[in-house]
C-alpha cells in the first residue's frame, strides 16, 4: 500500500509538471512578455506583454526627479537624454558627468539618464550596492534586471524608450546616446532646433540604408538565416547619437512586442520596426565624425567644429575638453572659423579610429576542454 501511494504521488507530480511546461510554453507561444511598469509611469498605462522575452524583467534602479520643471519656471525640461552605459564603466559616466554637469543641462532644458543592466560578479569591481550608491548620490540611473551583454542591448535600448515616453509624454525629444561617444549639446539643439522649423521628422541621425547583414560566423556581429532572412536591413540610424519624439519612441516600443526580437538594437528599434510603421528619417551625418583626433584638433586650433558627434575613443577627457571647447564656441563665439572651401579634415592628418557603432559586454565564461 505504501509502494502505491508513492506511485500515485510521483505519476501525480510528473502530471502537475507537464501541466505547467505546457501552460508556460503556451503562453510564450502567444509573444513575448515583459513588464516594466514601475509606479512613477502614470501618464500612460502600457500593456506590455509581447515586448521582449523577460518573462521576470523588473527595474532595479529609477532615477529621480527626471522630467521635473521647477516650480517658478526657471528650469523647463524639453529634451531627455538617455545614455546606454555598461554598469561597470563608472569613469565613462563620471566624464559625462564632469563634462555636462546636471545644472549645466538644465540650463539647456535636458533631463539625463544612464540606461543600465545587472552586472555578473566575475566580469567587474562594481558592485549592486555601488551603484545603488551613485544613483543615490546622482540620481541618474535607470537598471534593468537583465545582465550585461551584447545579445542584450536591444533591451536596456527599448527599456529607455519606454520609460522616457512614459514618464515625459511631454517634451520634445528624446536625444539616444552611448556613454562612449562625444556630443556637441550646444550645437545638436540649434540643429535640432533649426530642423524643426523647416522639416518634420520622426528620427534624426546618421542614416544607414541599404546595409547587408553579417553572415561570418567569427565576426561578433554575426546575424543567422533564422535571426533574419533577408538579405538587407532596412533603413536605420547609428546608436551612437540620435533624436526622436515621445510619440514615435512610445508607438516604437509598442509594435515591438508583435514583431521577433532582434538583438541588434540599432537595426531593430531604429530600422525594423520604424519600418512597420512608415517613419521619417532625416540624415544629419554631415555632423558625424569617426576621428575623435578631429576633435582635438578643433580644440587645439581654437577652431569652430564642424562635427558634432564622435567616438570618445576610450579617451574620457576628451568629453569634458570637448564640452569646453563647444561652449566657447557656441555660447561666447571665442572660436575662430576656417578658410572658405576648407575643412578640420584637410587641416588635421590623423589616424584613422573605427570603433564599432554599438557596444556593450560580451559574456565570458571558463569552459573546459
Amino acid at each position: 500500500m505504501k509502494l502505491n501511494y508513492k506511485f500515485v504521488l510521483t505519476v501525480t507530480l510528473i502530471v502537475l509538471l507537464i501541466y505547467t511546461w505546457y501552460n508556460i510554453y503556451n503562453e510564450s507561444s502567444k509573444g513575448y512578455l515583459i513588464n516594466i511598469e514601475p509606479s512613477s509611469f502614470i501618464e500612460r498605462k502600457v500593456v506590455t506583454k509581447g515586448l521582449l522575452d523577460l518573462n521576470d524583467f523588473h527595474l532595479l534602479l529609477v532615477p529621480r526627479n527626471v522630467c521635473k520643471s521647477s516650480d517658478d519656471g526657471d528650469v523647463n525640461v524639453k529634451y531627455v537624454q538617455i545614455i546606454t552605459s555598461y554598469a561597470g564603466e563608472v569613469t565613462a559616466r563620471s566624464a559625462l558627468r564632469r563634462a555636462y554637469p546636471s545644472s549645466e543641462l538644465l540650463g539647456l532644458g535636458i533631463s539625463r539618464v544612464f540606461l543600465l543592466a545587472r552586472t555578473r560578479n566575475k566580469t567587474t569591481d562594481v558592485t549592486q550596492a555601488a551603484l545603488e550608491d551613485e544613483n543615490r548620490k546622482f540620481g541618474d540611473l535607470l537598471q534593468g534586471s537583465f545582465y550585461e551583454s551584447y545579445r542584450n542591448l536591444t533591451y536596456k535600448h527599448a527599456m529607455g524608450l519606454k520609460w522616457a515616453s512614459n514618464l515625459c509624454p511631454q517634451i520634445k525629444y528624446i536625444l539616444k546616446m552611448d556613454d562612449d561617444i562625444v556630443v556637441d549639446l550646444y550645437r545638436v539643439l540649434d540643429v535640432v532646433r533649426a530642423y524643426e522649423r523647416n522639416s518634420t521628422f520622426d528620427l534624426m541621425g546618421y542614416v544607414f540604408d541599404h546595409l547587408r547583414p553579417i553572415r561570418m560566423k567569427a565576426n561578433k556581429w554575426y546575424v543567422t538565416k533564422q535571426e533574419y532572412d533577408r538579405n538587407y536591413y532596412p533603413k536605420f540610424l547609428s546608436g551612437w547619437f540620435y533624436v526622436t519624439k515621445p510619440k514615435v519612441a512610445f508607438d516604437i516600443v509598442e509594435r515591438a512586442r508583435s514583431l521577433p526580437y532582434f538583438w541588434i538594437d540599432d537595426v531593430f528599434l531604429t530600422g525594423i520596426v520604424p519600418e512597420t510603421l512608415g517613419s521619417s528619417f532625416l540624415d544629419i551625418r554631415h555632423h558625424f565624425t569617426t576621428y575623435p583626433e578631429l576633435l582635438d584638433c578643433c580644440i587645439t586650433r581654437n577652431v569652430a567644429c564642424e562635427f558634432s558627434v564622435a567616438p570618445s575613443g576610450g579617451d574620457h577627457n576628451l568629453q569634458i575638453r570637448f564640452q569646453k571647447h563647444s561652449k566657447k564656441c557656441s555660447l561666447d563665439r571665442a572660436c575662430t572659423g576656417l578658410p572658405s572651401g576648407v575643412n578640420i579634415s584637410q587641416v588635421c592628418v590623423a589616424k584613422k579610429v573605427m570603433p564599432q557603432l554599438s557596444r556593450g559586454l560580451p559574456s565570458i565564461k571558463i569552459i573546459k576542454l
